[in-house]
């Protein structure tokens, strides 16, 4: 019986010991991010006679003691999925709101430097022109006006290319992460299907793998299933990316921008997060504003040479178009116009006539004006910005209460660790007394016999 009392206070002694150490590596990572708390699950163990089966009648033993069953994470897969969906929602709003502001300060409206204050000048321009027909100055400064139109709109234009530029580039790194991460995944569930193949518990890999997860997701919606084991599966858009340790590659496809295939098939993926929203705005939102600056451009600039062509240069000549325009559509004034002044029009060509500088500085508030759909741009780009910062917000506050649940969940607190080690401390030095009254009761039953 004695020999049975020692192994019992032993198993004890290993089980609280093993407490102690999960309740360290709890208190070790208390600051560490993506770490969930671990509970080591006690059971006891039943006597000898229990255990083999044995039920004669002999007297059965009050039981074997105690063991640590597992040590599982504390974690709730439920708070993951709800994460994982405002993830998704924080990568796209968040190049939402980034790329909106890039616009809008591109646009630089309201302000000297916008298209707005730039065509006022160039109106105001032509209405001294009208006043003052033959004047010198007038003709420098319509002309100088014409210029900086013309550079204003390239400006725009070649700005919002160079944007869809830069979020190209942005979309092929993001692909390039992306397949880091799968591999990384795959990786990982590779030694997590080990570990558990071995009885092990591989909890700091769940999650590292947990992680992983939330930045695929964030960057490209992936929806994951099978999150406890290691034949976990991450999908994108319907289309498997991770099975187990099997994982393909994204690409972007050839000929296009940000169209995103997978590599081993070469089937089209229908992202989601930060590289949907690098898609729509390569592919629809940057190519639509550039449009719509393109009309307002063109038609500004097919209404001033209509009525420029309709007058007579001081020369007595037939006006000529003020605006020309490259194979881009890029807008410049006439270099005919540019060497020599005079041949501007104002008017009839007389040296009192400036009507048809005047039609042209009525241009900005005559009805039908191509300016108001330059104003509804502004106001459509104004309104985006207020959108996407708002959801950005609200995404980020939700998400905010939603890792606060996870940690109250599976966040470790200091003050009940530490409670615990000092249960613990208690618990193993009462086992600890009860293995030395059992060696001193064998040690009094063998003196006792042997003499």
């Amino acid at each position: 019986m004695s020999f049975f009392g020692i192994n019992l206070a032993s198993r004890s002694l290993q089980a609280h010991e093993r407490m102690l150490e999960v309740t360290g590596q709890n208190i070790a990572n208390a600051n560490t991010p993506g770490y969930s708390r671990q509970v080591a699950i006690l059971r006891s163990v039943s006597g000898p006679g229990a255990q083999d089966g044995d039920h004669s009648g002999a007297p059965l033993a009050a039981g074997g003691g105690v063991e640590v069953a597992q040590v599982m994470r504390s974690h709730a897969a439920w708070l993951d999925r709800v994460a994982a969906s405002l993830e998704a929602q924080i990568g796209r709003t968040g190049v939402d709101a980034r790329t909106s502001t890039q616009v809008e300060a591109l646009l630089s409206e309201p302000g000297d430097a916008g298209l707005q204050a730039t065509l006022d000048r160039f109106f105001d321009a032509f209405a001294g022109l009208a006043s003052h027909p033959d004047d010198a100055a007038a003709r420098d400064a319509v002309l100088r006006a014409g210029n900086a139109t013309a550079t204003r709109f390239q400006e725009l234009t070649d700005g919002l290319d160079g944007l869809r530029g830069d979020m190209a580039t942005a979309a092929r790194e993001n692909v390039a992460v992306i397949n880091q991460l799968a591999q990384q995944v795959g990786d990982l569930n590779r030694v997590i299907g080990l570990a558990q193949s071995s009885g092990a518990a591989p909890n700091e890999l769940l999650d590292q793998r947990d992680q992983l997860l939330g930045e695929l997701t964030r960057r490209a919606g992936v929806t994951v299933s099978g999150q406890t084991g290691s034949d976990l599966i991450v999908s994108l858009g319907g289309m498997t990316l991770v099975q187990g340790e099997q994982v393909d590659a994204l690409d972007i496809a050839p000929g296009t921008a940000a169209n995103v295939i997978l590599r081993g098939t070469g089937g089209a993926v229908t992202p989601g997060g930060e590289l949907a929203a690098q898609q729509q705005w390569i592919d629809t939102a940057l190519p639509d504003y550039r449009a719509r600056i393109a009309a307002v451009r063109d038609g500004l600039a097919a209404a001033v040479n209509t009525l420029h062509q309709s007058g007579t240069d001081r020369i007595g000549a037939p006006g000529q178009a003020f605006f020309v325009s490259d194979g881009s559509g890029n807008l410049a004034v006439n270099p005919a116009l540019v060497a020599d002044r005079q041949r501007l029009v104002a008017g009839d060509g007389t040296a009192a006539d400036g009507s048809v500088a005047l039609a042209i500085a009525h241009l900005g508030s005559a009805p039908g004006s191509v300016l108001p759909g330059y104003h509804a741009l502004v106001a459509a780009v104004g309104a985006q910005v207020r959108d996407s910062r708002q959801s950005a917000e609200q995404a980020q506050a939700s998400r905010d209460q939603i890792r606060n649940l996870q940690a109250s969940e599976s966040g470790v607190n200091l003050d009940e660790e530490l409670a615990q080690m000092v249960e613990l401390q208690h618990s193993y030095a009462a086992s600890a007394r009860l293995l030395s009254a059992y060696d001193e009761m064998l040690s009094t039953l063998i003196q006792s016999t042997g003499g």
